[in-house]
């Protein structure tokens, strides 16, 4: 499967792997809501759940959230939380927001072994 990556004004095509499993178990969902910063990443032709496993496995920055527009397939990873960045949260026709789960000590609910 290919995707476009664009950031900052550039396009790339990267491939990328399915990684199966509930990747959306790690998010909050917000209907009709969206999240918006000057360093969001958009990637086109992907599920959902492939949003959620990219924003969970992004190595270039810290994904915190992430929105999707089923209707034209378009994900958007970005580093902003919505707990901590609620004026940038912003309703949305056609889009979803998602958000990462923590539990009371603040620690995301997956963890990364290197």
């Amino acid at each position: 499967m290919k995707e476009t990556r664009q950031g900052k004004g550039n396009e790339i095509n990267v491939s990328i792997l399915s990684i199966p499993g509930a990747n959306l178990d790690h998010f909050v969902p917000f209907r009709r809501r969206e999240i918006t910063s000057d360093n969001d990443l958009q990637l086109k032709g992907l599920s959902v759940d492939q949003c959620a496993s990219r924003c969970l496995t992004e190595a270039t920055f810290d994904c915190q959230s992430f929105d999707y527009c089923f209707e034209i397939g378009e994900c958007t990873l970005t580093p902003l939380h919505p707990d901590v960045h609620s004026n940038s949260v912003k309703p949305h026709t056609m889009c979803d927001m998602y958000s990462r789960k923590y539990n009371t000590q603040g620690i995301s609910s997956i963890f990364v072994f290197y």
